[in-house]
């Protein structure tokens, strides 16, 4: 059992000692508080959602332009989801250009090649940015919505239910301070039951979350309760918007338990250069040359 999960058992062990005797069971006090900010739910997931920021600079005839005297040309914030062994990450960390308006205006002609340049990671409960590299080679939908990236931590994050049938859960989604994303925003998160019935196959479900313009992603969880007072969250899709701004929810479920293969090659561009000093800040959308 993984650290996580004994945490989450001991806490909920303790807790179950102390309710009164004519309380719901343990299954209905969870849902029951569920959709509460302090709920047992939250605190289970939080040590695996994380913040990813992901810079991108543009390039033409072996030269870099980057925007606002900065050395990159625009960024995006998206949520990170740690599973055994792996993180999944949302497009936005792979195209980040794609979600970026001032992109689409400069570029219309197709004379910049837009290229990733720095990611960076931060926990929800920190406030400090680490530098990181992903590998974005596996695509995890067909539609390119979501990406897989090994790592060597399995013994915690999230435990992927890929079988199919009836899923009774939470949507968990996390949201910015401010409609403005940027490094120093608050992330707050929302749950509330949703149920569905998987597919066999992967799919998609469009969502219309409240305020989704401050939303940076989103999970779909479900408890499953074992004997000896074990609880384990299962994540069963990951919900991420797509280029034309559509919340998607992506279930991760599959006709058998067999552990997927790799996903599409996509081709994304790598990260390319060295991070250089922040320099003064100008109101120009225009791209500027990288020296």
């Amino acid at each position: 059992m993984s650290i996580q999960n004994k945490l989450i058992c001991s806490f909920v062990l303790i807790l179950a000692a102390f309710l009164p005797v004519k309380a719901q069971s343990l299954r209905d006090y969870i849902r029951s508080r569920a959709e509460s900010a302090d709920s047992l739910l939250i605190k289970a997931i939080i040590p695996s959602l994380s913040i990813v920021r992901q810079q991108y600079r543009l390039e033409k005839n072996g030269e870099y332009y980057g925007k606002n005297n900065c050395p990159f040309y625009g960024e995006s914030y998206s949520l990170c989801v740690k599973v055994s062994g792996a993180s999944i990450l949302q497009n936005q960390v792979a195209t980040p250009w794609e979600f970026d308006v001032d992109y689409q205006r400069v570029n219309q002609s197709g004379k910049y090649n837009p290229v990733l340049f720095w990611g960076f990671q931060r926990s929800l409960s920190d406030t400090i940015y680490k530098a990181v590299e992903w590998d974005l080679e596996k695509q995890i939908s067909p539609d390119g919505l979501l990406y897989e990236s090994e790592d060597k931590i399995r013994d915690f994050g999230l435990t992927i239910d890929e079988t199919a049938g009836y899923k009774s859960g939470y949507l968990v989604w996390a949201y910015s301070s401010t409609n403005v994303q940027d490094s120093a925003m608050v992330v707050t998160l929302k749950s509330s039951t949703f149920k569905v019935e998987a597919p066999f196959a992967e799919g998609d479900i469009q969502m219309t979350p409240s305020d989704s313009e401050k939303v940076i992603g989103g999970i779909f969880v479900v408890p499953s309760f074992e004997s000896g007072g074990r609880i384990i969250i299962k994540l069963v899709g990951v919900a991420a918007k797509s280029a034309d701004g559509k919340c998607l929810l992506h279930l991760l479920t599959s006709q058998s338990n067999e552990e997927k293969k790799g996903g599409n090659d996509n081709g994304s561009k790598k990260k390319e250069g060295k991070m250089r000093n922040k320099a003064k800040e100008s109101s120009s959308d225009e791209p500027t040359l990288v020296g």
